[in-house]
């Protein structure tokens, strides 16, 4: 699976992390640095986005299932 298929099918491909080649690397970089898989990355990142604006009771719900989901990334 492609960088850009990941920032799409989570919709953060408009953020420079993935846009500008420089940043991502630099991402990329870090990310492996923590042990941390770039999908699973997107997908935290997506679920905040998407509930930035609700009660922190949803963002926490939504981490708590990518974080069980890891291991078999859907």
């Amino acid at each position: 699976m492609t960088t850009n298929e990941i920032s799409i099918r989570h919709d953060v491909d408009d953020l420079p992390l993935w846009r500008d080649s420089g940043s991502h690397n630099v991402l990329l970089e870090s990310l492996s640095t923590q042990g941390v898989d770039e999908e699973v990355f997107a997908r935290l990142l997506s679920a905040y986005r998407g509930n930035a604006h609700k009660q922190k009771i949803h963002t926490t719900v939504e981490f708590d299932e990518i974080f069980q989901s890891i291991g078999g990334i859907n």
